[in-house]
């Protein structure tokens, strides 16, 4: 079986051809910096469990102290003892590693040199793949981060869920995201632990008291910001943390600081559920395909429904599968599950079973695997998803000519 289906996308010089192959800007995920990286832990199988120690509270706020008495014939007096018992439990979480690959379309040799710019091309393919894998692992990250924290949706009640609740179950959102739901959300974050200060300035304490960050659409901080300026803070007088300057964030409006994502997750809704609208369509291009923002995720009327999501390393941790390259005494090739495409060419780079004939390795493609496990952090209440209506995004109001 020959090798078949070369990617057909190299231009032949047919025509006066301009030397220049335009690129388009990417969109970055931020959670790759929000969250924190380890190791998955080698030889110790498929399933790991991590222990959520309760905390200990009175179950009664105005609880009666016992009086002293004095012993009086049997009775045993400032010796007595009427203990109140309290136990201590835990919440028994498990996690398992989970693996993507990836596999770029095949390439031929003897086209590259007969096809103009190819390796102008090829540059600028290897590096929209190597975009697409912080793509693929960025929204591998918030899924599983939007699953670990509780959900809230702006209606009037402003209901929250249970830690780790599905996207089930809920009320239908009734209002765009506004300075007083953040004030809730803050509200119900303080009160479930999430101010501890941390290194990367995701949480700082300020005089008013902690600052947590969100992040949000473009839109949605811009009508915030529009009907709060009067508790509007720029932040880049006051020597900002490494993740503010990295992300972009400049702009805290009372206790939150908001983080630009441009790709917010966006939502269907029916009978309960929401159901995340995909961000990106494969289109046909002049040779080949490529990959544009979908006109149902962009308009507000087949996605009416938006998430705003606040971060905290507190919630999880994402662990990397990182296997030795020498097991005992068996050598195998190095490896590397992070993302990193490597070029094979032969009768591998042909079929997916290897069985093409490729005797002079003309072909090649690129592969890449990503493997790792999100382990659930010590406290993934501090998180939150709200969920809030596009009222945004309509019409506009033109000003007068005079």
């Amino acid at each position: 079986m020959a090798c078949a289906n070369i990617f057909d996308a190299f231009k032949q010089r047919a025509e006066a051809l301009q030397d220049t192959i335009y690129r388009r800007a990417t969109f970055q995920s931020l959670m790759l910096n929000a969250v924190d990286r380890g190791q998955y832990p080698q030889g110790q199988g498929l399933t790991q469990t991590v222990f959520e120690m309760g905390n200990v509270y009175p179950t009664t706020d105005e609880r009666s102290w016992d009086s002293y008495t004095l012993a009086t014939g049997s009775n045993a007096g400032a010796c007595a003892n009427n203990f109140i018992d309290y136990d201590v439990g835990y919440n028994e979480l498990t996690y398992s590693p989970k693996r993507m690959q990836l596999r770029g379309p095949l390439l031929c040799k003897d086209e590259a040199y007969f096809s103009a710019f190819s390796g102008q091309f090829l540059t600028g393919y290897v590096e929209e793949l190597g975009k697409l894998v912080d793509h693929e692992l960025g929204n591998h990250l918030l899924t599983d981060y939007m699953n670990f924290t509780p959900k809230a949706v702006v209606t009037s009640a402003f209901p929250i869920t249970a830690v780790g609740a599905p996207f089930t179950a809920l009320p239908a959102a009734a209002g765009d995201l506004s300075q007083e739901a953040l004030d809730k959300a803050a509200v119900h974050l303080i009160q479930k632990r999430a101010t501890n200060p941390d290194s990367n300035g995701f949480i700082t304490m300020a005089n008013g008291g902690p600052v947590f960050t969100v992040s949000l659409g473009m839109e949605a901080s811009q009508a915030i910001t529009h009907a709060n300026s009067d508790f509007r803070q720029d932040l880049r007088d006051a020597n900002p943390s490494e993740l503010f300057t990295r992300l972009g964030a400049n702009t805290a409006i009372k206790g939150w600081r908001h983080v630009i994502n441009l790709t917010p997750p966006r939502y269907t809704f029916s009978g309960g559920t929401y159901t995340r609208v995909a961000t990106y369509v494969q289109v046909s291009g002049t040779k080949g395909n490529v990959y544009e923002l979908n006109p149902s995720y962009i308009s507000a009327a087949s996605a009416p429904y938006e998430a705003a999501v606040v971060l905290n390393p507190a919630v999880m941790k994402w662990e990397w599968v990182s296997p030795p390259s020498k097991v005992g005494s068996v050598q195998f090739e190095n490896s590397n599950y992070m993302g990193e495409w490597k070029f094979i060419t032969g009768p591998e780079a042909c079929a997916t079973d290897g069985s093409g004939v490729d005797p002079f390795h003309k072909y090649g493609r690129h592969i890449g695997e990503l493997a790792g496990a999100s382990k659930p952090g010590a406290n993934r209440e501090a998180g939150l998803v709200i969920l809030f209506k596009r009222c945004y995004g309509g019409s506009i109001t033109p000003t007068s000519c005079t």
